[in-house]
């Protein structure tokens, strides 16, 4: 034999296993397989002999199969097709770097494909098929058993499967593992197709495994679990169609879930979990929406839910929308949510984001490119800080209430049939915009400005409805707003419902005053917020009233701390249901209820006439006197007649460290005769009292 790899020259001897031989085709651009001349053998024109190799250099040649044809290995190293009906059987199939090559004809037996091309199926394959290296296609209505499939062989060598029907695979398990081969890094691409019976999907199943699934358009869901990134790291990219899962369990849908898990959702594709999406459950979880891309999650944006130490992250570029009823961090660990020019959605009434000093607290940055709240029409609320450069567009037809300062300094823009509320004095670090047929609520005023900014604008045409708890104004002095660019006539911007009470606008100190119904000039408003009596601000007609006039701090309900400084002897004082602490010196003609007022250190509160106590007049001379203060009636401290007890009370306090001074005490009540009155404390200890003219 002088070449033993020419199977002819010993042909009969059927007991001898020679080696493969290599027959190159030298067919023309279409030719059958079985051609005479067709092939190149040992430097020669040869005809086919089964089980050798087929080697395919020629571009774009086709090879068409007119009988079933058995080969040892298939080796593309040029653009080639095999078509016909007849069948295929060869184990290995190569393909070059940069080629594509297809095979058209039926294939039989196991078939592992190797070589970092591409190599196309358009026919079933029932029988297993590893892809050890490179891309397979599936064209067509080709299929595949994923139950004999095997995605990948080596680590150092990537492969990436695309399929584009829902028929691409057969036999696909109740639990759908994609990346399930160890250490492997594989890219599945879908083009169509709709994949909705899986019970459960797991993408990046195996230790070490680095799994990217791409879905360009179908459906791609389970009923159930929905895993990225489950012990290996994976990539689920939704740049069309729809992925996700339809379960109504609460935790079922993971972004890195035991492995890193990243979510990419763009071009108008959507990613939908029927209740609670999971981000870095026990790993990092990334997830990114951009350019009409949609994350859709019936109940809550999670973070951190059983990891204490991993990173979730949240990146909602332009055109991309997150829906959820809430976003929130389960557990320690670092958590952002970064706004890149994407929108927000709030499905439910509630807040956007847990309170800065909550534990779930997440941290939220607005970048150049702003953010949009969407209230979607419900009372929503933003307790948390947002930081960065950018701004932050309010939509919706519901309430957004604002109840803590933001930092980002671009500009917050309330656009029309939406309401911003503001509660607890908030300020904006950047500039307040306020569209037409927009609205302005303030709740649970204060006292502080409700609403304070770099600058606020309003429209040119129209008006922006301001309402107080989302109703009308009472009689009073309210704080608006506050911002360098203001004026009085800011204020007719404004629609309010005061009833039949008339309103004032004013400005003082680049704050927007409103001034509704009757209000005594001389009432206590303590918009200053110094606390001082000499501040006009303080006092609801702006200015400090004069010497002998009546004053009203029948307002300040809460227990508060008053400067006296204003240096003069004011009237009758009428005072509310706060216990006001007097400092420096404080002088008027009576008290309505001297058991609301308590004198500071080293202070005086004189009343300059008599002080009359009873049971239906004041509880106590005063309510506290402080170490070196004095409590000073100029005339008698009388009992009046309803009082029936021997005892003056001196002060509401236990122990009196300071001094109560008065000309006399009078026994004025009714059946106690001339008999004298002890005087003292709440707890019976004896106050320090000066008695008598001098």
């Amino acid at each position: 034999v002088s070449d033993c790899n020419d199977r002819a020259k010993v042909a009969g001897n059927t007991s001898v296993v020679f080696p493969a031989g290599n027959y190159t085709w030298n067919g023309g651009a279409v030719e059958d397989w079985g051609a005479a001349s067709a092939w190149t053998f040992d430097n020669a024109s040869a005809t086919w002999e089964d089980d050798n190799n087929a080697i395919f250099s020629t571009a774009d040649a086709t090879a068409t199969l007119a009988a079933d044809v058995t080969a040892n290995s298939l080796v593309f190293n040029a653009n080639a097709t095999i078509s016909g009906s007849s069948t295929l059987t060869v184990p290995t199939v190569s393909v070059a770097s940069g080629v594509s090559a297809t095979i058209s004809a039926p294939t039989d037996g196991a078939l592992t494909k190797t070589g970092a091309g591409t190599l196309t199926l358009t026919q079933d394959r029932a029988d297993a098929t590893t892809l050890s290296e490179g891309t397979l296609e599936l064209s067509g209505t080709a299929s595949l058993d994923w139950t004999k499939f095997t995605l990948g062989t080596d680590a150092a060598k990537p492969v990436t499967l695309e399929f584009g029907t829902t028929a691409a695979f057969s036999s696909v398990p109740s639990t759908w593992k994609i990346g399930n081969e160890a250490n492997i890094t594989s890219t599945i691409v879908k083009n169509g197709g709709d994949w909705t019976t899986p019970t459960h999907i797991v993408i990046g199943n195996a230790n070490g495994a680095s799994t990217t699934f791409i879905n360009e358009s179908g459906n791609f869901t389970s009923s159930g679990n929905f895993r990225v990134g489950d012990s290996g790291s994976a990539t689920l990219v939704v740049n069309g169609g729809t992925a996700g899962s339809t379960s109504s369990s609460s935790t079922q849908v993971f972004v890195g879930y035991t492995g890193e898990g990243t979510l990419v959702v763009t071009n108008g594709g959507v990613f939908s979990a029927n209740q609670s999406l999971f981000v870095a459950y026990r790993a990092n979880g990334t997830v990114n929406v951009a350019d009409g891309g949609r994350v859709h999650a019936g109940a809550d944006l999670v973070f951190n839910y059983n990891n204490t130490d991993g990173r979730g992250v949240v990146n909602l570029g332009r055109g991309g929308v997150v829906e959820a009823k809430r976003a929130y961090r389960n557990n320690a660990g670092s958590s952002s949510f970064n706004f890149d020019g994407g929108t927000f959605k709030r499905l439910a009434e509630g807040d956007f984001f847990a309170a800065n000093n909550d534990a779930a607290a997440i941290d939220v940055t607005v970048s150049a490119n702003g953010g949009t709240l969407d209230n979607n029409g419900f009372a929503v609320g933003l307790p948390r800080t947002m930081t960065g450069a950018g701004g932050i567009t309010l939509i919706g037809s519901g309430k957004t209430t604002v109840s803590a300062d933001q930092s980002y300094l671009g500009t917050t823009t309330v656009s029309n049939e939406t309401t911003l509320s503001v509660s607890g004095g908030v300020t904006f670090a950047g500039p307040v915009v306020f569209n037409e047929d927009s609205a302005l609520d303030i709740a649970g005023y204060n006292g502080t400005t409700p609403l304070s900014a770099t600058a606020i604008t309003f429209p040119d045409e129209g008006t922006v409805a301001l309402t107080l708890d989302s109703g009308a104004f009472d009689t009073g002095v309210y704080k608006i707003c506050a911002a360098d660019d203001l004026t009085a006539a800011d204020g007719e911007k404004f629609s309010i419902d005061t009833g039949d009470k008339s309103h004032v606008w004013s400005m003082h100190d680049n704050t927007l005053i409103l001034l509704v119904g009757e209000v005594d000039a001389n009432a206590w408003t303590g918009l200053a917020g110094d606390g001082k009596m000499s501040s006009a601000a303080n006092w609801a007609g702006y200015a400090v009233p004069v010497a002998g006039e009546d004053i009203d701090l029948s307002g300040i309900s809460a227990d508060t701390t008053i400067i006296a400084d204003a240096n003069r002897t004011f009237g009758a004082v009428t005072m509310g249901d706060g216990v006001i602490t007097f400092t420096n010196s404080f002088a008027a003609t009576s008290f309505s209820d001297t058991s609301k007022v308590a004198v500071d250190a080293d202070s005086t509160v004189t009343i300059e006439g008599d002080l009359v106590f009873g049971s239906n007049v004041t509880a106590c001379v005063c309510y506290s006197i402080a170490a070196g203060g004095m409590f000073a009636v100029t005339g008698d401290i009388i009992a009046s007649a309803e009082h029936t007890s021997y005892v003056v009370p001196c002060i509401g306090q236990d122990s009196i460290p300071g001094t109560i001074s008065c000309k006399g005490i009078v026994n004025n009540c009714g059946g106690s005769g001339d008999r004298f009155y002890l005087v003292r404390g709440k707890s019976n200890t004896l106050a320090n009292w000066l008695v008598g003219e001098d």
